[in-house]
Protein backbone atom coordinates (compact mmCIF):
# COMPACT_ATOMS: atom_id res chain seq x y z
CA UNK A 1 0.00 0.00 0.00
CA UNK A 2 1.45 3.30 -0.84
CA UNK A 3 0.91 6.29 1.20
CA UNK A 4 -2.40 8.56 -0.57
CA UNK A 5 -4.19 4.76 -0.25
CA UNK A 6 -3.14 4.17 3.92
CA UNK A 7 -4.09 8.10 4.00
CA UNK A 8 -7.25 7.02 2.90
CA UNK A 9 -7.78 4.16 5.10
CA UNK A 10 -7.17 5.29 7.76
CA UNK A 11 -9.54 8.24 7.20
CA UNK A 12 -12.38 6.04 6.29
CA UNK A 13 -11.38 4.36 9.70
CA UNK A 14 -11.82 7.95 11.11
CA UNK A 15 -15.21 8.72 9.65
CA UNK A 16 -16.40 4.82 10.55
CA UNK A 17 -15.33 5.38 14.18
CA UNK A 18 -17.08 8.95 14.22
CA UNK A 19 -20.57 7.63 12.42
CA UNK A 20 -20.78 4.81 15.25
CA UNK A 21 -19.86 6.67 18.09
CA UNK A 22 -22.39 9.20 17.08
CA UNK A 23 -25.15 6.67 16.61
CA UNK A 24 -24.44 5.40 20.19
CA UNK A 25 -25.77 8.98 21.21
CA UNK A 26 -22.31 10.36 22.98
CA UNK A 27 -21.64 13.92 22.70
CA UNK A 28 -18.01 14.19 21.80
CA UNK A 29 -15.06 12.46 20.96
CA UNK A 30 -11.58 13.37 22.31
CA UNK A 31 -8.10 12.02 20.88
CA UNK A 32 -4.79 12.24 21.69
CA UNK A 33 -3.17 12.52 18.18
CA UNK A 34 -1.77 14.27 15.44
CA UNK A 35 -3.28 17.77 15.04
CA UNK A 36 -2.58 17.71 11.13
CA UNK A 37 -4.21 14.47 10.75
CA UNK A 38 -7.47 15.23 12.81
CA UNK A 39 -8.07 18.60 12.04
CA UNK A 40 -8.89 17.12 8.63
CA UNK A 41 -11.92 15.45 10.56
CA UNK A 42 -13.58 18.69 12.73
CA UNK A 43 -11.64 17.99 15.82
CA UNK A 44 -10.59 20.94 17.44
CA UNK A 45 -8.13 21.88 20.33
CA UNK A 46 -10.12 20.81 23.41
CA UNK A 47 -8.62 23.71 25.37
CA UNK A 48 -11.46 25.40 23.34
CA UNK A 49 -13.60 23.75 25.53
CA UNK A 50 -11.46 23.93 28.70
CA UNK A 51 -10.44 20.43 28.59
CA UNK A 52 -7.50 19.53 29.43
CA UNK A 53 -5.03 16.41 29.06
CA UNK A 54 -2.84 15.14 32.38
CA UNK A 55 0.45 14.17 30.44
CA UNK A 56 2.37 17.23 30.03
CA UNK A 57 2.84 18.58 27.00
CA UNK A 58 0.26 17.44 25.19
CA UNK A 59 -2.15 20.31 24.64
CA UNK A 60 -1.82 20.35 21.14
CA UNK A 61 -2.30 16.92 20.29
CA UNK A 62 -5.47 16.58 22.77
CA UNK A 63 -8.11 17.53 20.54
CA UNK A 64 -12.22 16.98 20.73
CA UNK A 65 -14.75 16.67 17.68
CA UNK A 66 -18.30 17.25 18.93
CA UNK A 67 -21.28 15.40 17.21
CA UNK A 68 -24.27 15.46 16.66
CA UNK A 69 -25.92 13.13 19.12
Amino acid sequence: MNATADRALAGSWVYEGLDSLNEFGYAAVVTLGDPDLYRRFGFEPAARFDLRCRWPDSAEAFQVHRLAG
